[in-house]
């Protein structure tokens, strides 16, 4: 019994992750693509660490991909037995 729930929370925090990844790198390009940056030139460090570390929306869309991937891998019609 709990192997199948550490299994469905280790899957679903994986799922979660990857949703946020992916999310957070078209968020990135979108970004940069509005701000104008040119693809061959730098960003500050600054820039990315108010970006994220420091925007509450940040940890927020990283506790929801984490929710949401959870529920995804909790609703699937396959349990491992």
């Amino acid at each position: 019994m709990w192997t199948v729930a550490i299994s469905t929370v280790v899957k679903g925090a994986i799922l979660g992750v990857l949703l946020f990844g992916c999310g957070f790198v078209i968020f990135a390009l979108a970004f940069a693509r509005r701000l104008g940056i040119r693809w061959d030139s730098g960003i500050d460090v600054s820039l990315i660490r108010t970006m994220t570390l420091q925007n509450p929306y940040f940890w927020l869309a990283l506790a929801g991909s984490l929710m949401i991937g959870c529920a995804l891998v909790a609703s699937w019609p396959a349990r491992p037995t």
